[in-house]
């Protein structure tokens, strides 16, 4: 169990880092929030976390590494200056209530993978996340790979680049 949480820290940044760029464009995390930023940030978050439920479930079912995997992801989204809701300018337990309906209740996969696809940086982004949360339990299932086979599609994902991120999670054990 450390060592999945151990790969999961390498991982933070990187994905973090990708959420950033996907949402801002890659500009600079601005020093106050109103009320429309916080909206959209709001929006392409619980995007995100209704691909992870879609991507938990692609299998039939939620595997508790799965579950724990999307826990500690969510909590990416809260803290410093570059996260997307830093500490100091949000109601954290608000947002992440509103997270934890996203994941218990998702958007329909077509919205979100219509959403995804609007940029390519956010294609990248969607299509990653899945492969990490389909990864985090271990295990492939035949329909997770249909499932990815189906975001590559739908995102616009490259053929030699959806095979560089799979492999990149496949062999890894979170």
């Amino acid at each position: 169990m450390i060592v999945r949480y151990q790969k999961l820290g390498e991982l933070a940044p990187r994905l973090s880092e990708m959420a950033w760029r996907a949402y801002s464009g890659g500009t600079s995390a601005p020093g106050a929030l109103s009320l429309d930023e916080l909206f959209r940030r709001l929006q392409f978050v619980k995007m995100l976390v209704s691909l992870w439920s879609h991507a938990c479930f692609a299998d039939g079912e939620l595997a508790p590494p799965e579950e724990m995997s999307v826990g500690e992801l969510m909590e990416l989204f809260f803290g410093g200056e570059r996260s997307l809701f830093p500490r100091q300018l949000v109601d954290r337990d608000a947002i992440f209530g509103e997270l934890t309906e996203a994941f218990l209740d998702p958007y329909p996969l077509d919205d979100v993978l219509a959403y995804g696809a609007e940029c390519p940086e956010t294609a990248q982004l969607f299509f990653e996340e899945a492969c990490c949360i389909v990864a985090s339990d271990g295990v492939w299932h035949d329909a997770e790979d249909r499932f990815l086979d189906r975001l590559a599609a739908r995102l616009g994902i490259s053929t030699p680049l959806r095979f560089e991120i799979q492999q990149r999670y496949r062999h890894r054990k979170l």
